[in-house]
């Protein structure tokens, strides 16, 4: 299982079902405003949703992509994608 936490270091957890922790990784080159969900995919991936909603500002947050680490043979994350997440323009919705 992954987990992170809320907000302050990048950091997921790799856990065991019984909660004993495996490993942490350090996310590289994010921050960590509010974490609030993570998920996997059948690809190997993992994404993280950074919410940094303000109500002045459109930006709602960043996903952040990177490859699955192998909690039992991997170190580090190597490589992250980042994509920012907008509310769309009212005026450009029917």
């Amino acid at each position: 299982m992954w987990s992170h936490n809320d907000d302050g270091q990048p950091l997921v957890f790799a856990l065991r079902f019984t909660g004993e922790a495996i490993r942490r990784f350090e996310v590289p080159g994010v921050e960590n405003h509010d974490w609030e969900d993570i998920a996997t995919d059948n690809s190997g991936n993992l994404y993280i949703y950074d919410n940094t909603a303000r109500m002045d500002d459109p930006l709602i947050g960043y996903i952040h992509v990177f490859p699955e680490p192998d909690p039992f043979v991997d170190e580090t994350i190597e490589r992250v994608t980042t994509y920012p997440i907008r509310f769309p323009d009212p005026g450009s919705v029917s």
